[in-house]
């Protein structure tokens, strides 16, 4: 009851104050006839979130590193959100920031090879990939931010799917509790910023909220034992996205980090689909993916699901090929 009171005081005083200090996007500059809304409103998410840990997580140097890391990435948001930082700075920040909860005590140690019951074990590679994890989600779930309350649904779903395997008894030999704990306050700041932001939005968390949920992903699947194959399951299609779309560049001798509509979210703008219907989509997509991940052990039906989804995106894309719109008139399409 505490931290639901706390919480809506910190929603209705992070709203006004924004509005106050004139914190609010820019619509007209998109093509949306729509009022402006507060901005880069993933701070207040991350406040919410530090009442969360101060009333249910035990202290320890893990939790710190944490949540020392976490505002750091926060913080950065804030800034490129209003001032717009140098793509360097960020990935340099980025860096910084996931370097320090890997050597506050989180790591990948070993992977579990896809539907083969074996392990790679990293032994001195496992600093730099746990690194190069964290970083590569923070921006991943960023990518999605091209649409309101996309990251925000996706992410609730992905942080379902791991306190749901976290709470399954029987299956760790280590405790589970700091997943469980972040993960549930996870869980509870995402859902906020999909109501927030769905269909028509009151904020918009900005980077200072999508790097967040995409940061804490990456940490929580690392956390007591590691649950990547989990993560990698119910996030497939942002990650595949984000790989392609970061290739694709890179093909065409472009910056890796510069910005196109080339995204998948942008082929089914392209392609018709409404902002709400793709939401709905990548949701229910994330969400069967996270029950998947958490009850079926057998590599055939995930393997199943996962192809299943695949072919589904291919089919939603074909079907609607005629519909997309021209390139130059895409401005219209450009995230709020």
């Amino acid at each position: 009851m505490i931290f639901a009171i706390l919480s809506l005081l910190v929603l209705i005083a992070g709203y006004f104050l924004y509005k106050k200090l004139g914190w609010m996007d820019k619509p007209k500059k998109y093509g949306f006839e729509r009022e402006p809304v507060p901005y880069s409103f993933g701070f207040v998410l991350f406040l919410i979130f530090l009442i969360g840990v101060s009333l249910y997580i035990s202290f320890s140097q893990e939790v710190l590193s944490v949540v020392v890391a976490a505002a750091g990435i926060v913080l950065m948001g804030l800034l490129d959100d209003r001032f717009g930082l140098s793509p360097v700075f960020r990935f340099v920040w980025q860096f910084v920031c996931a370097g320090l909860v890997v050597f506050g005590g989180a790591e990948i140690l070993e992977v579990a090879v896809p539907f083969v019951d074996q392990t790679i074990v990293l032994g001195g590679l496992g600093v730099l990939v746990s690194v190069v994890w964290i970083v590569f989600l923070t921006n991943a779930l960023n990518f999605l931010d091209g649409v309101s309350g996309l990251t925000s649904a996706v992410s609730f779903n992905a942080f379902l799917g791991l306190v749901g395997l976290a709470l399954l008894p029987g299956v760790h030999t280590v405790s589970q509790d700091l997943v469980v704990g972040f993960g549930s306050l996870m869980m509870v700041v995402s859902l906020l910023g999909m109501v927030l932001e769905f269909d028509k939005p009151k904020v918009l968390i900005g980077d200072s909220g999508t790097m967040f949920f995409g940061f804490m992903l990456a940490v929580l699947s690392m956390l007591n034992g590691g649950k990547l194959a989990t993560l990698g399951l119910v996030l497939i299609v942002p990650i595949l996205d984000g790989v392609g779309v970061i290739v694709m560049r890179v093909l065409n001798k472009r910056k890796p980090w510069e910005g196109d509509f080339n995204h998948l979210h942008h082929l089914f703008l392209r392609a018709g689909l409404s902002r709400r219907m793709i939401v709905v989509m990548y949701g229910l997509i994330s969400f069967v993916l996270a029950m998947v991940a958490i009850f079926y052990w057998n590599s055939v039906v995930k393997f199943l699901a996962l192809g299943g989804c695949v072919i589904g995106l291919v089919f939603v894309i074909l079907y609607n090929h005629k519909k997309y719109a021209d390139w130059e008139n895409f401005d219209k399409l450009k995230s709020s």
